[in-house]
């Protein structure tokens, strides 16, 4: 079979599946009767406060350091280097039993590859 029979083979099914799709939905309509207008929404943002008093910035909440009274601050600036991932640092039930499971799969070197295949 030649690369343009499968391409053109493709380009069908693809449209087939497309077709069926469309009529699916102009047989299902839509889920809301009409969608809202600006009008109807007009005063909408009173009552949300997005951002930070006295700053004269506009930043969404939760993304400062410092918030209504509360800093947030590391125990350690940076983690302590080791061979594999430490026991403690699993807190809930269902990671303690996956490192119960796999141990391997806290292991250094396997944490390096992991990182490395997703950091740009």
């Amino acid at each position: 079979m030649s690369v343009a029979t499968k391409l053109l083979g493709f380009g069908g099914l693809l449209a087939v599946v497309f077709a069926v799709a469309l009529g699916f939905g102009r047989a299902v309509g839509p889920v809301a009767s009409a969608p809202a207008s600006h009008e109807d929404m007009a005063g909408g943002h009173e009552g949300m406060d997005m951002g930070a008093e006295g700053t004269g910035a506009s930043f969404p909440k939760g993304l400062l350091v410092s918030q209504d009274g509360y800093t947030f601050r590391l125990a350690e600036p940076t983690a302590a280097a080791g061979d594999a991932v430490p026991v403690e640092a699993f807190w809930t039930d269902a990671g303690r039993a996956e490192r119960e499971r796999d141990p391997g799969r806290f292991r250094l070197d396997r944490l390096l590859a992991v990182r490395d295949s997703y950091s740009g």
